[in-house]
């Protein structure tokens, strides 16, 4: 085959593989419909129904970006089409009803009523609201501490006879763990140690939070494993007849 006609053919076979690859992609993403929708819904995550009602997993101090990943808005039509998830640069969020005052992604939802209510819009493909303002009621979890946990910071240390609570201390990490599924380590100087049952477990405890957890440790006695014999200075000449207990 000629150097003409090899390149030909890589060259057809580059631009079937590109327009096949360039289908496979386009089939899995979604394609906005062409007709214009009439309205605009709210669904929680994994919810079949569109709802406007409470939930109960939204924090106090989450902020709207974390909010916008826990719910979905969708365009609806008249007629047969299928729903289309409206994309969130086209969603604003507003905090009253008049929407003069916008949200931003890093504004946190906080309400002294344990409450909250988002007034939100969003625009078509053309840039124009679909329908009036739509409210989202969402009452707000409090977040509080559920517990300490202490741990090794890498992997299981040993300890000898005489080691020192203090020593013992650096070695250990311990976490805050809060409803909401964060968690925060604690610097040292937020908890102490004691021991619990000595020489086995600690006590941890941490003042601020009013916790306490405990961690298993072993204390390995200290044994003699061999003894060893050098000079003190250099080699010394010792002649015959020397006291040993000149050596």
């Amino acid at each position: 085959m000629s150097y003409r006609k090899s390149l030909s053919l890589i060259l057809i076979l580059t631009s079937l593989t590109v327009l096949a690859v360039f289908a496979i992609g386009g089939a899995a993403l979604a394609q906005e419909p062409n007709s214009q929708p009439t309205a605009t819904v709210i669904r929680w995550k994994n919810s079949q129904e569109a709802t406007q009602g409470t939930n109960d997993n939204v924090y106090v101090g989450e902020t709207i970006s974390s909010l916008k990943t826990k719910i979905d808005l969708y365009y609806t039509y008249s007629d047969s089409t299928e729903p289309f998830l409206v994309p969130w640069g086209r969603v604003e969020f507003y905090s009253d009803y008049a929407c003069n005052n916008q949200y931003t992604d890093t504004d946190e939802l906080n309400a002294e009523s344990g409450s909250v209510i988002l007034y939100i819009k969003a625009k078509n493909s053309s840039a124009e609201y679909v329908e009036g303002t739509l409210t989202l009621s969402i009452t707000l979890t409090e977040v509080v501490l559920t517990g300490i946990q202490a741990g090794w910071k890498t992997g299981v240390p040993t300890f000898y006879e005489g080691a020192t609570l203090d020593t013992m201390k650096s070695y250990i990490d311990v976490f805050a763990f809060y409803n909401n599924g964060n968690r925060v380590r604690l610097e040292g100087d937020k908890f102490g140690i004691e021991w619990e049952t000595e020489n086995t477990k600690l006590r941890i405890n941490s003042v601020e939070f009013s916790q306490v957890t405990t961690l298993n440790v072993t204390i390995v006695p200290i044994e003699l494993a061999s003894i060893s014999a050098v000079w003190k200075d250099s080699l010394p000449t010792v002649y015959a007849g020397s006291d040993i207990d000149t050596l």
